[in-house]
């Protein structure tokens, strides 16, 4: 957020969390609020439709599907998109519908560093699956090419 606040005025941003209910880290979500509040920016969380936390998607994937691993890896991310991105991109919509903004700049605290795959994400790049009716959505990973030690200077 510190990354974005340089480049785009806190009229023009909105921070969504997607919380992860009781498999979250305690804190993260007030943590979250209480930055998204000092820098003035609207705040949503958002939450799967479906599961209210991972250990849910979890049970319910053995109960469903005991062929497939039930516990997501670097070959099934099925958490990332049910419970992080999907509901995240849910939200956006939601709110920029409500205020007629057609141009959405999606960023995510991603870093190369932390992955093989991510290293090879784009930095900037079109989101087509969400570019639709009239509306152009960009993603942006503004901290990807910094290192750990560069993240926690950010925040000092």
């Amino acid at each position: 957020m510190l990354e974005v606040q340089e480049h785009v005025p806190p009229e023009q941003q909105l921070v969504v969390h997607a919380t992860l209910g009781r498999s979250e880290w305690p804190g993260t979500l007030e943590h979250a609020r209480d930055q998204a509040a000092a820098a003035g920016v609207p705040f949503l969380v958002a939450q799967s439709s479906t599961h209210p936390d991972l250990l849910s998607m979890v049970r319910h994937r053995f109960q469903t599907r005991p062929e497939v691993p039930s516990w997501p890896g670097t070959t099934g991310r099925f958490c990332t998109s049910g419970l992080k991105r999907g509901p995240i991109e849910r939200e956006v919509r939601r709110y920029a519908k409500a205020r007629g903004i057609t141009h959405i700049v999606n960023t995510m605290g991603i870093r190369g560093a932390e992955s093989p795959r991510r290293a090879k994400a784009c930095v900037w790049e079109a989101n087509e699956k969400q570019s639709v009716a009239g509306r152009t959505w960009m993603n942006w990973l503004p901290i990807h090419g910094l290192s750990t030690e560069e993240v926690v200077m950010l925040q000092v």
